[in-house]
């Protein structure tokens, strides 16, 4: 009976961190990085380094938007370099790189428009991809309208991209942030200068670059959860579980491949329930492979205890006494 206490004591403490890590808030247990905020107002506003101008009281618009199922984006914008990747937010309205109701951003030469609609994920995916719009001290002009359930972006005047936006912007959260030069997680930072950046919906609009409406942080807090599918990400979800596939040693001695296979499949039921429950979670984002990796990571863990089983039984037999 004692026996059986301890390895429940020790099961309880292994699987601990897994509901504390798979369910806590994104980014409260991260170390987070700070840097100054190098955005800069003058007569446009400049990103020569990563920075992040915010914009609080954004929601307004969002609902109008929302309520309205129209809406109008106005950006005059240049890039420091054709070297930006990320994609490189110029302007979000989003919680999170995941989780967005509107995106404009630069990836190289390309124009990346990412919008929540009817059909999309949550991340606004498939992209509206319009190639070679950027080159370096090149002014561009992007406008963005939904207008009678038809999306439509304009470079330059010239008509790029439409699609029919059927259903309107009931997917959107009022509670997604605005901001100009990064994603709100100060994860994705643009170089270059905004000259206009206007939203427009029904009766409200908004001018950006008007320093009464703009919240600009001194220091720039990025959060790492944010670098979301890196390779550190990947680590973490894989070694996480090999401890989870290592119990089965614990509670199985003579462990063997048909409760091998059920064990990982157990596993994989655990990460599944924990991605299913990031989905009730606002500041979480499932992942399949997350739940790739932590399978893989379990199976590894059971493959060490069926190796721990077979080592055991071939030294209990080699040990054994015999008699004459």
């Amino acid at each position: 009976m004692r026996r059986r206490s301890k390895k429940l004591l020790i099961t309880a403490l292994v699987l601990l961190p897994y509901a504390v890590f798979g369910l806590a808030p994104q980014g409260l247990l991260d170390v987070p990085e700070v840097y100054p905020n190098q955005a800069k107002t003058d007569e446009t506003l400049e990103f020569p380094g990563p920075g992040i101008v915010m914009v609080p009281v954004g929601s307004k618009w969002i609902e109008t938007a929302i309520e309205s199922g129209e809406f109008a984006v106005d950006l005059r914008v240049r890039p420091a370099s054709r070297d930006i990747d990320g994609p490189a937010r110029i302007l979000t309205i989003s919680q999170d790189p995941s989780t967005r109701n509107l995106t404009i951003a630069q990836n190289k030469d390309d124009l990346i428009v990412r919008l929540r609609r009817p059909g999309s994920d949550r991340n606004g995916r498939p992209d509206l991809l319009i190639h070679d719009v950027f080159s370096p001290e090149k002014w561009v002009d992007v406008a963005l309208t939904l207008e009678d359930s038809t999306f439509s972006v304009a470079v330059d005047g010239q008509p790029a991209k439409e699609i029919a936006v059927t259903g309107g912007l009931g997917d959107w959260s009022p509670l997604h942030r605005v901001a100009l030069g990064n994603e709100v997680t100060m994860d994705r930072p643009w170089l270059g200068s905004i000259e206009r950046a206007g939203l427009r919906t029904g009766a409200v609009s908004l001018d950006l670059l008007d320093p009464a409406v703009q919240e600009s942080p001194f220091w720039v807090v990025r959060d790492p959860s944010g670098a979301f599918g890196s390779t550190l990400d990947l680590a973490i979800n894989y070694l996480g579980f090999i401890p989870l596939g290592l119990l089965a040693a614990l509670w199985f001695p003579s462990l063997r491949w048909p409760m091998a296979v059920a064990i990982v499949g157990g596993i994989a039921l655990v990460s599944l329930g924990i991605e299913t429950a990031q989905l009730r979670l606002p500041s979480r984002s499932p992942s399949l492979l997350d739940l790739e990796m932590n399978v893989a990571g379990g199976a590894t863990g059971v493959i060490l205890a069926l190796v721990l089983a077979r080592w055991r039984r071939v030294t209990r037999h080699t040990f054994q006494p015999g008699g004459d």
